[in-house]
This record gives structure tokens, sequence and C-alpha cells, in this order.
């Protein structure tokens, strides 16, 4: 039961050692000095004005319109000046994730009214990727985050909301309103929709990944038809996300350690009472952070961001956890890389004994203390920093005071003398096959060492096809499945059907899978994912042959085919991209966007070039160039078409030097006393102020710079002016400019 006061958090005052129960559980609200400054009739208060998004609609005498359509839906004068907050909710009946947002969200805004504000609910999509997984409906899984973040960020922005509560179900919806409050900035709190209850056949426990796995049991001979029908009868009793610490589970404690949800939202399951309890408490708590002006990129730093890293290893998480918190970090302007992980992985062990590499659901973490229970621990231990803000106003270590221990007895959790593995199961492996790296989930029971004959198929489909036909055809192979990445797939969907299969088959232990497409959170076994470059990309992972041996070293951290440099080339030669599988609707605006969006990134950096260059030019008080005029320049620029090969025109091939490779052609040729550098780039380059660095140490200063582009392929001219001390030759011209492109780590378009 919760207190109707409120000034601070709300904690369990007791506990229990019980597991086979869950603790009684009496919440209050404890009064402290620090946060009772709600109102003041001072004239000089600081408290910032709590509606100042929404007064711009609702002030002006100019909106009028505005004005009437809110009198329309209902408020009222005094309603005018109070804050409005937008309630998103991911709330939709066919999956049994999202299936009971629409009552959360109902209680969501009672508590927002009950705080003295205005709530105004709207609905944003989702995407159930048990129902679409294993079909080309997962393509559209990845993507539904990225609309989840762009739809919620647009009716907040068009709105003019002054904060926001999510309430996100399935895997993708968490990260995608995160996403949304980091690029908003304003007071938020995300509300997990909550875990669901384990399912249970014949005295034993089940969750999806049973009814996924169960299908291997049955094409390998273990168990019936009616005996599969009935597991899957009962996997999915009820409402909540998927019970084990897979990809929603893995988001929501993630989060929750990284402050941006209240204590106990990542563990109390959906059906719970208290979970309608918090929801009704959000109100409160979102209206102190509007009082304190707290915001999302106050609370998600570097610093909460390593906690949530911390979380996902100590947990057994997701290895979706990856790309989600680069996305979240990216939305609040802060770089995290794929060796951030790794770090993090290096230091922290892992601890809870969780499906689906282990024996328990969230719900009986629950039952022990919750994850705050889990984020007292791992701050005792020295593994979170508590000094970082959290949504109650107060920092992880405050709240971590009130919060009760993990229960004794227990073993879901175990202690860091005794860990499941002395290093977390998220490993970044790079190598031959993953040259700018892939994501392995290794929790040790697999072994830390495979090496095997690739097993090669293109697609997920195919590979479902010959498990059926004969499971023990795989034992000891390195299945290969390729053509499902971002763009390949596309949508880089996941291969929890695959992964399952083989699982079920009894063949964990005996093969091995990469691919450069995803896993979902409940896949498990000795797995390799997110390979880059991609097989759509030309990446090595598309050269591979049925066959070829592949050796995954999980304590050296490389995976590669044993194939010499010299193979690789002769094959990348003999190598044709495929057609991308989407050629109209969202999928093929999706593949668009990611070709778009690595041009407008090189654009603005151009602009930030060219804004250095121009600085450049006021202090050296330069005279206007004596080189080519822009008419000279347009002309030599090549009119880019839809053709996949861009021809040259002859006169750069007779007058000057060439130089070419897979990232880029560059071409040079004198033009009275300048040189006019013409670089065909297959891939959009990281730094293009390396390349001006490169130029300008070679004693050639940069007086002009085009850029044109289509598709896969980048023009750029470079007018530079021949320094006197330049000794190169046209050939070195052209392989130093080559070079600075190709020693990039590049981003492919």
């Amino acid at each position: 039961m919760y207190s109707t006061l409120f000034s601070q958090t709300f904690f369990p005052a007791t506990t229990t050692t019980s597991l086979r129960s869950p603790p009684p559980r009496s919440f209050t609200i404890r009064a402290s000095s620090s946060t009772t400054t709600t109102t003041t009739t001072d004239s000089q208060s600081t408290t910032p004005k709590l509606n100042k998004y929404s007064s711009r609609v609702t002030e002006p005498r100019s909106q009028g319109a505005s004005q009437a359509v809110l009198y329309g839906v209902g408020l009222s004068d005094d309603d005018m000046t109070k804050p409005q907050i937008g309630v998103s909710s991911v709330w939709y009946e066919g999956n049994t994730c999202n299936m009971h947002l629409l009552q959360l969200s109902e209680a969501v805004k009672e508590g927002v009214k009950e705080a003295g504000m205005i709530p105004f609910r709207f609905n944003t999509i989702g995407v159930s990727d048990a129902i679409s997984m294993g079909t080309r409906g997962m393509c559209y899984s990845l993507q539904s985050r990225d609309i989840i973040a762009d739809s919620i960020e647009t009716v907040m922005s068009a709105q003019w909301y002054d904060g926001n509560i999510s309430i996100p179900g399935c895997d993708k919806n968490m990260p995608g309103t995160i996403i949304a409050m980091g690029r908003l900035n304003r007071p938020s709190i995300m509300v997990y929709g909550g875990t669901i209850k384990p399912g249970h056949f014949q005295g034993k426990s089940l969750d999806i990944v049973t009814a996924f796995q169960v299908y291997g049991e049955y094409v390998n001979g273990s168990v019936s038809d009616e005996h599969r029908q009935n597991v899957i009868r009962n996997s999915c009793p009820g409402a909540g996300a998927c019970g084990g610490m897979y990809t929603a589970n893995t988001m929501a404690s993630a989060i929750e350690a990284m402050g941006m949800s209240l204590p106990y939202s990542s563990s109390t399951p959906a059906e719970d009472p208290l979970k309608l309890d918090e929801c009704r408490l959000a109100g409160k708590y979102l209206l102190e952070l509007l009082k304190k002006d707290v915001k999302p990129r106050d609370i998600i730093t570097r610093k909460s961001l390593r906690n949530a890293m911390v979380m996902v290893m100590a947990l057994g998480g997701s290895t979706n956890a990856v790309l989600h918190f680069i996305a979240i970090a990216k939305s609040v302007g802060i770089e995290l890389t794929l060796d951030d992980f790794q770090k993090v992985s290096n230091e922290v062990p892992f601890l809870a004994d969780l499906k689906p590499s282990g024996k328990y659901v969230m719900e009986d973490l629950h039952k022990i203390g919750g994850t705050p229970a889990v984020i007292r621990y791992l701050l005792e231990q020295g593994f979170l920093d508590g000094d970082c803000l959290t949504v109650t106003g107060k920092t992880l270590a405050e709240n971590a005071e009130l919060f009760p221990p993990l229960s004794k007895g227990q073993d879901i959790i175990r202690p860091i003398e005794n860990p499941i593995k002395k290093t977390a199961h998220l490993q970044i492996l790079y190598g031959n096959v993953a040259p700018q790296g892939s994501v392995a989930k290794i929790t040790g029971k697999e072994g830390l060492y495979f090496s095997g004959p690739a097993f090669v198929f293109e697609g997920e489909e195919a590979m479902i096809a010959a498990i059926s036909e004969d499971p023990q055809s795989f034992k000891g192979k390195v299945v290969v499945i390729r053509g499902e990445g971002p763009k390949g797939g596309p949508g880089m969907p996941e291969m929890l059907t695959p992964t399952s299969a083989i699982m079920g088959a009894g063949l964990g232990k005996d093969v091995a899978l990469l691919t450069d497409g995803r896993f979902s959170g409940g896949s498990h076994g000795f797995v390799v994912g997110h390979i880059c470059p991609e097989a759509q990309e030309g990446g090595p992972i598309g050269l591979i042959q049925n066959g070829d041996v592949i050796n995954i070293d999980c304590e050296k951290r490389r995976i590669d085919v044993l194939l010499t440099d010299e193979e690789l080339e002769a094959r990348r030669k003999r190598w044709s991209a495929p057609p991308y599988k989407a050629t109209r609707g969202v999928l093929y605006k999706g593949d668009q966007a990611s070709i778009i969006g690595g041009v407008i990134e090189f654009i603005k950096e151009l602009h930030q070039v060219h804004q250095a260059l121009e600085s450049q030019k006021r202090r050296k008080s330069l005279s206007p160039s004596p080189g080519p005029s822009p008419k000279t320049l347009q002309s030599t620029v090549i009119q880019l078409d839809n053709s996949s090969r861009i021809e040259t025109d002859q006169s750069f091939k007779e007058l000057g030097a060439s130089c070419n490779s897979s990232t880029a052609d560059v071409e040079v040729k004198i033009s009275g006393s300048n040189v006019i550098l013409k670089v065909i780039s297959h891939r959009i380059p990281g730094q293009v102020a390396k390349i001006i660095g490169v130029l300008e140490g070679l004693s050639f200063e940069v007086l002009h710079l085009n850029i044109s582009s289509m598709e896969d392929t980048v023009l750029y001219h470079f007018v530079v002016k021949i320094g006197l001390e330049c000794q190169l030759s046209l050939e070195e011209l052209a392989m130093e400019v080559q070079q600075s492109f190709s020693s990039e780590a590049i981003t492919v378009l």
C-alpha cells in the first residue's frame, strides 16, 4: 500500500527469506527537508516555470485556436496554467507484453491528475518479437524502436507537453521511449509494463523460450507433437513481458540502474497490484522533477550509462543491450562504443542464475528483493557509481540506503566470491571474420573455445529447413547465417528460432552459430552476432564457404576463418552484392535512411570543415584562389546516376595519376598552379578533417572542397594549392590521399 503523502522515494519496509512467496511490502513516504520545497510565496523563489513548454500555446493571445482546442477537450481556465504531461503508451492488443498497458496508462493518468497536472494520453506502435520471430516480420522489429522514439518526440514536440511518462512493454519499447526522452530533454519517467508470470505444464516452469525450444525437441524426436502443443498452450499465462533475463527485462533493469525509472519498476510483475501503485505514483515524482528542473540529460550521463552496462553484465542480459545503449547514449550526445562494453565486461562478474542460460525468471528475482536489492548489493561491492542522480530526485546511493537486501538463503544472485563466470558473458570479438567487431554471448557453460567447419546458410529460413530435416548433421559445425544484417535482412532480425532449434535438439555444446543479424535476449549457446561488416556490404562473413574452418577464441576475443589474406582477396574479387530484398515500403525506406543518414552526418561534418577553412582564410588574409573558377569546377563534377558503377572522365586518366582501393579511388591532375583531387569514395570517412590535415602536412593548402553523392558512392573535389616544399609526384599524392581514407574506421553506407 502506498502512502497518499508524497515527499520522497517509496521503499518496502520489510522483506522475507522465503523464495516461495513474495515479501510483504509496506510502502511509506518518508519526510525529508531536502524534498519539501514544493511551493513558496517568496517573490525571490527560484522554482522554475512548470508549464514552460505548454505556455507556448496556452498563453499568447495569438494562439487562440490552440486554446480553443484545449477548451474543447475539457480544460478549464485554471487548467490553462498547469503543466501538461504526455502519457505515452505502447499499448496494443496483439501481444502479451503490451495488452495491459492501456490499464496502466489510465492509472498513470489518474496519478498525474492527483499531482495537479494535466495528463494527455497518446499511443505509439509496437512489434511482438515473439510473434514475428522466425519470419520476415522480424525485419520490422528493430526499426520499431526508432518509430517509437520518433513518434513520441513528434507528439511531445508538436503538442508542447512539459513532461513525459512512457509505458513500454516489449523489447524495443524501452529503448525507444528512452531515446525519445533523451532527445526531448524534458522531465520524464519510464514505467515498465512488467514481466509475465511463468506458465506450468507437467510440474515444470515454462516461458516463451520453452515454446521456441520445444520445436527442436520435436524435430529431434525427443517429444511428441501433442507434448509440443501442450507446452505452447501453457507458456504464456497472462500479461507481461517475456519472463527471463531476455531483452525486455534486460533493458528495464538496466534503465532502472541508470536512474530513469522508479525503484522496483523493472522487477514488479505486470499483474502484481504494486504495478498499478507505481503508475499512480509516477505523476507525483514527475511533478518533483519539474519543480527541480531535473531532465533526462541530468540523469543519463557517462557514469549512469556505465551503471546500466554493469547491470546488464551482472544479470546476464541480452546482446541487444549493446546496440540499444549506444543509441540511447547518442540521444543525449554521449559516444558509447563496443570497447566501452568490453571494458565493463572485463571488470564485472556474471552473477545471476536467470533464464535463458539459468534456472530462474524475473518473478523469482522479485520475490527475493527485486532489482533494488541487486543494485544495493552491486553498490556494496563497488561496481556501481552511487552518486548518479535518479528520477526519485535522489542519487542511486541515497535510494539504496532504504532498499532491503537480497533475501538470505537465495541462490538466484551469486556472491562475487562464487560467480557463474568471473567476467561477464558479453564479449566483443574481432578477427578476419569480424574486422569491425561482433558481439558474443558466452556464459562459460558452453566453453570458451570452439573450432569447426563452416555450415553456411543464406538466411535463417534455409537453416531452419535444414535442421528440421537432419538436426544431427549440424554436430561439430560452425553455423553461419548471413544476409541478415541491417541492410541484408533488412532490419537486422533476431535469430532466436535457429538458436532455440539448436538448444532444443540437444546440440548446445556441439554447435556454434555466427550471424550478421542479431540475437534475441532468449538466445543462448555458443553464439556470435552483430558481425560487422555484414555480408550485404561485402564483409568477410559473405566470403565464407562450406567446410572453411572457423576458430572462435573467447579468451583472446578472436573470431577467424583459417584462410590466407590472398584467398580472402581472391574471393572478394569474385563476390558481387546480392540485390536488396526490400524495393518499396517502410523496409526500403529504412535501407535508404541508413545511406542518407550517413550522408547527412558527413555533410554536417563537411560544414564544420568549411567553417574551419573560411576561418583559416581570414586569418591568413588570403586573396581569391587563382585556381579553377566555380564554372570550371562545376564542369569537372561527375553527374551521378542510378548505375552501380561510375565512369570517370578520360581526361583525368590521361593527364594525372590514380590510386584505387575498396575504400576510395583517388585521381589527381594539375590545373595551373593548383592540383585538383577527385576522390570517388565507396564509403563515407569518419573525419574529413584528417584528410585535410594529411594534405596540409604534405605542403598543400586546401582552397576549395565540393561534394556530390548518390546511393553508396560519394564524390569529393579538393582544390589545393601546391606548396613550395612539396616534393611528391602525382602518383605519391594519390597514394597518400587514398591511404588517409582507408585508414579510417569507416562506417559503411
